[in-house]
C-alpha cells in the first residue's frame, strides 16, 4: 500500500524531470537499498523502473516478436543470479526490473490477439493479484486441507474474485480521483510549475 502512495509522486517528478530524473531516483533508491534494505526501500528499486519505462515510451520501435526472447533472457539471468530470500538487498530483483524497464519500450506493441487480450486482463487486475496472492496461497494450501486440484481451483477462483473487487472498489475509483486532480486545479498548478522550470 505504501508503494501506491509513493508512485503518483514519482510520476509527477517524471513529468517534470523526465528520464534523467527517473533514472537518478532509481539509482538513489538502489544505493539506499544496498545500505539499509528495510521497509519500502527494499521494493522501491523494483517499482520505480516502471516510471523509467513510462519516460522512455514511444522511442525506438523494434519488432514485437523480439520482446518474448528478450524477456526470456532477462528471466533466465535473474534465475541464475537470484538468491531466493526475503532478507538483505535484492540486487538480482532490482537489476531484472531495471532491465525490463529499459528494454520493453524499445519494442512495438503486439497486434490484437488472444495473447494480448489475456495479458491486458492480467495487467488490469494486477493490483489485486499483487495484494492478495500470498494470502490466497496461505488460505488454500496451508489452512484448507483438500485434494490438490480443488486447492488449485479454489486458489484461482478466490484470487480472481478478490482481484476483481480490488480493481472495482479500490483501484478504479482512485484512478478516477487521480485523473480529476490532474484535470483540475492540481493539474493546472503542475503545468504552471513545469512551464516555469522549462523557461
Amino acid at each position: 500500500m505504501q508503494m501506491y502512495l509513493v508512485l503518483p509522486l514519482c510520476f509527477v517528478l517524471a513529468r517534470r524531470y523526465r528520464l534523467r530524473g527517473a533514472t537518478a531516483l532509481w539509482l538513489l533508491v538502489l544505493a539506499l537499498g544496498l545500505i539499509k534494505p528495510y521497509f519500502l526501500i527494499v521494493f522501491a528499486p523494483c517499482f520505480i523502473p516502471g516510471v523509467i519505462a513510462y519516460c522512455l515510451w514511444g522511442r525506438v520501435r523494434l519488432p514485437w516478436q523480439l520482446w518474448p526472447p528478450t524477456l526470456a533472457v532477462i528471466v533466465c539471468a535473474y534465475a541464475l543470479i537470484a538468491k531466493h530470500t526475503f532478507e538483505g538487498p535484492r540486487l538480482a530483483e532490482w537489476l531484472a526490473c531495471g532491465a525490463v524497464a529499459f528494454t520493453v519500450p524499445l519494442f512495438a506493441e503486439m497486434p490484437d490477439s488472444l495473447v494480448r487480450r489475456i495479458a491486458h486482463l492480467i495487467a488490469k487486475y494486477s493490483f489485486g493479484i499483487y495484494l492478495f496472492h500470498m494470502a490466497c496461497i496461505w488460505i488454500l494450501f496451508d489452512i484448507i486441507k483438500a485434494p490438490l486440484p480443488l486447492q488449485i481451483a479454489g486458489f484461482v477462483l478466490l484470487l480472481s474474485a478478490l482481484s476483481f473487487a480490488a480493481y472495482r472498489y479500490i483501484e478504479a475509483p482512485f484512478i478516477r480521483l487521480g485523473q480529476s486532480l490532474l484535470d483540475g486545479k492540481f493539474g493546472a498548478l503542475l503545468s504552471i510549475a513545469s512551464s516555469q522550470s522549462d523557461s
